[in-house]
């Protein structure tokens, strides 16, 4: 199993943080004795990825301060906010890369933790342009991804008190992709299930964390202080990136 590159997602305005999001950027947002933009750097090169690529838009100056500490890293800086389905095109129109090879989408808000997680994501590749990662919820503040074969054939407003939607995690293949220039959302340019063939993977033990907004990072936050086993605390202690507190 090879995943060639990771991009995480960081261009976003982080309107969802209130006050504090206007001047501290969501990917710097501490976790650990770390942020979630560096515990993601560290985590994907720890899993074998070989290169990781960062876009940057909202509050960029500071954001490409930071990550002068990464030197091994590859800043993408937007002109304009693209959209998830926008970077991700931008990313791969590079030279170098020119629409080949496959990419793991992380939003950085956003983390993900199963033993099968990549083989299944890399399996379910293999048949399909890309493939999303999902889990179950019942929380209507998602969106359900429709699935028949375990392929996408809708994405609505959930019907039922548990369904499935997706996780921000995602494989896709560069190779199957039609070029987009500018903004474009990511199930438009990317992910169009009424043109592509778009995988899932769904695992049933999959751990799952949301800091994507003010309400939902102090849960999390709270979560790792306050429960002592998880697959999040255990990669940040192998990671040398926690300290146990007692709450």
């Amino acid at each position: 199993m090879n995943i060639d590159r990771v991009l995480i997602l960081s261009a976003g305005k982080g309107t969802r943080m209130g006050k504090l999001g206007e001047v501290l950027p969501k990917p710097l947002w501490p976790i650990g004795k770390t942020t979630l933009l560096e515990f993601q750097i560290k985590y994907w090169l720890s899993v074998g990825v070989k290169e990781v690529y960062i876009n940057v838009f909202h509050q960029k100056e500071i954001l490409i301060e930071y990550l002068k500490e990464f030197p091994n890293v590859h800043i993408l800086e937007e002109p304009e906010l693209l959209g998830v389905g926008g970077a991700i095109h931008n990313l791969a129109r590079l030279e170098g890369i020119n629409y080949s090879g496959n990419l793991l989408v992380s939003n950085v808000d956003v983390l993900c933790f199963d033993e099968t997680l990549f083989k299944g994501l890399y399996d379910e590749l293999n048949n399909s342009d890309a493939c999303l990662n999902l889990f179950s919820t019942n929380n209507k503040a998602y969106r359900e991804v429709c699935v028949e074969n375990k392929k996408v054939v809708g994405l609505e407003q959930a019907k039922t008190d548990e369904f499935l939607t997706y996780s921000g995690l995602s494989l896709i293949n560069l190779n199957s992709l039609k070029e987009v220039p500018g903004e474009s959302n990511f199930f438009t340019s990317v992910c169009n299930f009424n043109e592509n063939n778009i995988g899932v993977f769904h695992s049933e033990t999959l751990e799952y964390w949301d800091f994507g907004t003010l309400e939902r990072y102090h849960s999390s936050i709270y979560r790792i202080l306050t429960t002592e086993e998880t697959r999040l605390k255990q990669v940040l202690l192998d990671l040398d990136l926690y300290t146990e507190i007692k709450v």
